[in-house]
């Protein structure tokens, strides 16, 4: 079990590098403050999200006050606050001061002030940005990867770690930037789950919860792409196509079968896919002899798997209605009068026959 997820490394590693700056001693009290439960980046006002810049641009108004009750300061007259903490001072500090406070309202709701790379959204590249420029290194390329810091800043890698995600290629040299398995080229610049970190440097491509990385890890011992709908599970949400979140079914493996619960789409191997329990027969996806609500008996543990009950006594069962497209609780779907029954009752009489015109062994051939 991870403890901390992918998604935050590069943000946890610029924090333990502000955190243990010399400077740190003086930050304000409160200013190390959780800067939420996920680290992500999400538009103005979001539960947890960073602020978009939108429209709040440059204003005479100074923004609400982030540490204590001194109002952040425009030194420079730009319409970007880089005095965070109000003290009068650019320096270490404000880096730490956003840091701890990128999710709060002081930040969010002006998020415009913060924008300090104009990428139209506040969030750590900010955070870098502030502390580079309040550092002020000699060196353009302060970790000697190089990358100079500016470009650092806008690829979104760490200006001061030549190796931004501790696999043992330089920054300047790694074609996967974000360690997950996928080619930065493969990737590209696209933001499949819209979180402001293009796909190539965001270890989630598509937001569900798992790690990039570890869905291509799955995806080499199943498939790439197991509800073939075109999407590899690493860029679709639902990667196992039955209606249920890859976040919310998670990598478990309830029904032991190897696959974890994400991409296998009947977790409880009765042969009826989950999306369809869930839909059709009502009975529970996670266990293969469950009830189903739509019946006025109990099904549940009777000995009789879920794919094989016959809810309409038509004599097939749910997993063969299933793959026919018939209604497993009607008996006569197309409504046309012919039921299983009827038609059972014809070939029998049928059967009967003597053998002399052929009728007889065509349907034992044939129908029966």
């Amino acid at each position: 079990m991870e403890l901390v997820s992918d998604h935050l490394r590069p943000v946890l590693a610029l924090a333990a590098l502000l955190v243990t700056s010399p400077i740190a001693a003086a930050v304000p009290a409160g200013a190390f403050a959780a800067a939420g439960n996920d680290g992500g980046v999400g538009s103005t006002g979001n539960d947890g999200g960073v602020g978009s810049a939108g429209n709040d641009g440059p204003a005479l108004t100074p923004p609400d006050a982030v540490v204590g009750s001194q109002q952040p300061t425009d030194p420079d007259g730009d319409g970007l606050y880089e005095d965070v903490n109000g003290d009068g001072v650019v320096n270490v500090v404000d880096s730490q001061a956003l840091l701890a406070h990128l999710d709060q309202p002081a930040v969010a709701d002006h998020a415009g002030k913060y924008d300090f790379t104009g990428d139209g959204r506040t969030g750590p590249s900010d955070v870098q940005w502030l502390y580079v420029h309040a550092v002020g290194p000699e060196d353009e390329d302060a970790d000697g990867d190089g990358l100079d810091n500016d470009l650092e800043i806008a690829l979104g890698t760490n200006a001061f770690s030549n190796d931004t995600d501790d696999d043992g290629v330089i920054d300047a040299r790694d074609q996967d930037s974000d360690g997950d398995g996928v080619p930065d080229l493969r990737e590209g610049t696209k933001d499949t789950d819209g979180d402001g970190v293009p796909n190539y440097r965001d270890v989630d491509d598509d937001g569900d919860g798992v790690p990039t990385r570890i869905e291509v890890r799955d995806g080499e011992n199943f498939s790439h792409d197991v509800d073939f709908d075109g999407t590899p599970n690493w860029l679709d949400s639902d990667a196992d196509g039955d209606g249920t979140p890859d976040g919310q079914e998670g990598t478990g493996d309830a029904d032991g079968d190897g696959m974890p619960d994400y991409l296998d789409n009947d977790r409880d191997n009765n042969g009826l896919p989950d999306y369809y329990e869930r839909n059709v027969t009502g009975t529970d996806p996670a266990d293969n002899d469950s009830d189903s609500p739509k019946t006025d008996y109990d099904e549940a543990d009777n000995g009789v798997i879920d794919g094989m009950e016959d809810h309409d006594q038509d004599t097939l069962g749910a997993y063969r209605e299933y793959k026919l497209g018939t209604d497993p609780f009607d008996n006569d779907t197309d409504g046309d009068g012919m039921d299983v029954a009827t038609i059972e009752s014809a070939l029998d009489e049928l059967a009967g026959l003597e053998d002399s015109d052929g009728v007889d062994r065509w349907i034992e051939q044939n129908l029966l």
